[in-house]
C-alpha cells in the first residue's frame, strides 16, 4: 500500500484589537495552504451577543506561483482591519510551518 497526498489540518484563532479571526486550516506534505476558510467576529460584544463581521478564503497554487484570497460579507468600515487580520495570520502560519521544518 502508498500514501499519498498527506494533509495537515489545524483550527486557528487569532485576533487583534477588535476582531477575532477563526477557521480551518488544510496544509499538504509542502506545507503549502490548499484551504484557509472561516469567519470574523467583532470582540465587543452587543447585549451578550457576538456580532459576525464576515467570512475568508484563502489558498495556494504552488505549481502555478499564484493565491487566491476573499473575504465576504464584511462592513465596509471593517474592510482594512479584517484584512490586515488576514494577512497577518497567514504570515503567522507561514512563520510557524517554517519553524516546525526547521526543528524537525
Amino acid at each position: 500500500m502508498i500514501l499519498t497526498n498527506k494533509r495537515t489540518t489545524c483550527t486557528v484563532n487569532h485576533s487583534n484589537e477588535t476582531a477575532r479571526l477563526t477557521g480551518s486550516i488544510s496544509l499538504n506534505e509542502d506545507n503549502v495552504i490548499e484551504n484557509f476558510n472561516g469567519s470574523f467576529v467583532a470582540l465587543i460584544e452587543e447585549e451578550g451577543m457576538e456580532s459576525n463581521l464576515g467570512g475568508f478564503s484563502y489558498n495556494e497554487e504552488a505549481t502555478m506561483g499564484t493565491l487566491n484570497k476573499s473575504i465576504y460579507g464584511v462592513p465596509f468600515s471593517e474592510e482594512g482591519n479584517l484584512v490586515s487580520l488576514l494577512n497577518d495570520t497567514i504570515d503567522r502560519i507561514k512563520t510557524e510551518v517554517e519553524t516546525d521544518i526547521l526543528s524537525e
